[in-house]
């Protein structure tokens, strides 16, 4: 058996993964140049670097993959890449950070409960269109970064039951064969 080729993953699935990783990379990142310009807030460019860093890091894993023919460097590409770009920057960037601080802020949420949930510090309340559009649609493309990668996940592990489920399996025929 072709070690490769069993653990080949849907291309439709992977690449869709790639894109929306991508994709969540280039929004982020020009999201956050924006907002280090427009609030002159330059500690908001460190997303540019730390970002393009760990996006370089899983295409790496996914050249190994290719390279080696080792799912385990399948298996680091998903959860780096769903770690970091579907659930830091999709779900609480996008979904927190910006979806969920718009909801509550023309939803009327008082602004000693807004400045609670988000300190003046670290968050500026509404008031640029394109600022928040970005930032909410990071939770969009987050969203479906995390779609493609788990879709991929279980399809590579439905795609090769653990060793112990196919030994077992064996066995058990092989009982069955001695006892007819």
């Amino acid at each position: 058996m072709d070690f490769h080729k069993a653990f080949k993953p849907d291309l439709r699935l992977l690449i869709g993964s790639l894109v929306t990783t991508t994709g969540t990379y280039v929004l982020t990142a020009l999201h956050h140049a924006y907002g280090a310009w427009l609030y002159k807030t330059p500690w908001r460019l460190h997303i540019l670097f730390h970002g393009l860093i760990i996006l370089l890091i899983t295409g790496a894993f996914l050249f190994l993959y290719e390279w080696l023919k080792k799912k385990v460097f399948l298996f680091l590409y998903l959860v780096t890449a769903g770690l970091f770009f579907g659930g830091l920057i999709g779900l609480y960037e996008g979904l927190y950070n910006h979806l969920l601080k718009n909801i509550l802020y023309f939803g009327g949420l008082s602004p000693t409960s807004m400045r609670w949930f988000y300190p003046a510090s670290l968050y500026e309340l509404p008031n640029d269109w394109l600022f928040e559009i970005t930032g909410a649609l990071q939770a969009f493309i987050g969203a479906l970064q995390l779609y493609y990668t788990v879709k991929l996940f279980r399809d590579i592990n439905l795609a090769s039951p653990p060793k112990s489920i196919i030994s077992f399996n064996n066995r058990h025929q092989e009982t069955d064969h001695a006892a007819e």
